[in-house]
């Protein structure tokens, strides 16, 4: 049971470094589109 606990958290930590890596991939992303839109 307190296996299952710390699995839990570790799933939802895992999500969270996910969605911080996704948004900041994305800015990346955005930027350079706007780089090559300026330029």
């Amino acid at each position: 049971r307190e296996l299952e606990e710390q699995l839990a958290r570790e799933d939802q930590r895992m999500s969270k470094q996910i969605a911080r890596d996704a948004e900041i991939a994305r800015i990346h992303v955005e930027e350079e589109l706007q780089i090559m839109i300026d330029g």
